[in-house]
Parts: structure tokens; C-alpha cells; sequence
């Protein structure tokens, strides 16, 4: 499977590295939800230097092994136990709609 963001996701780096995720909320429902609670328009998160290293790979090129092996090189065993730890995160991404995934 093969990690692909998606384009209404914004994000930016900073001088370190690092990936802050914006996301805005323009749905009807969202605009609906937004003015009866009160919440924030935009949704921001930032990710650490590993989070920061897999969205950058993932490109619609690397598959997540491929991601696996990179962090493995980069980062060594700082990311043990390497593949479950990656696939929750990219589930995360997914769940929340940032990434998608093709075969």
C-alpha cells in the first residue's frame, strides 16, 4: 500500500523539520457544527521529527514498507517496534482523512 496525502490538507515546515498540518473546516455540517459549539475554523497539529519524517514520505511513491525502511536507517531503534507503531499512525492519518492509500 502506498501513503498518499490529500490535497485539501495544507502543511508547512519549519526551520527544524518539523510538519504543522492545517486543515479547515468548510463543509455545511462542519459550518453548522462550528457555529453551535463555538470551535475553531481551523485545525492545526503539529508532529514530532518521526511523524514529520512519514509525512514527507509519504508521496504516492514509497509504500509504507519502503517508509519502514527509511525510518529503520534514519532513526534506528528509536522506532521500535518499527511497522505497528507506523501502520497506527498512517490509520490515524487516514482515519482522519489527511492520506489516502492506492495499491
Amino acid at each position: 500500500m502506498i501513503p498518499c496525502k490529500k490535497p485539501h490538507v495544507k502543511w508547512s515546515e519549519d526551520e527544524n523539520g518539523r510538519i504543522r498540518l492545517c486543515i479547515e473546516r468548510n463543509g455545511i455540517m462542519e459550518r453548522i457544527l462550528l457555529f453551535i459549539f463555538n470551535a475553531p475554523k481551523k485545525i492545526t497539529m503539529d508532529l514530532d521529527e518521526i511523524g514529520s519524517t512519514v509525512w514527507k514520505l509519504c508521496d504516492g511513491k514509497n509504500t509504507i514498507y519502503d517508509i519502514g525502511n527509511m525510518l529503520s536507517e534514519k532513526f534506528g531503534d528509536r522506532v521500535e517496534p518499527l511497522y505497528p507503531r507506523l501502520i497506527k499512525f498512517i490509520q490515524m492519518l487516514v482515519a482522519r482523512n489527511y492520506v489516502f492509500l492506492k495499491r
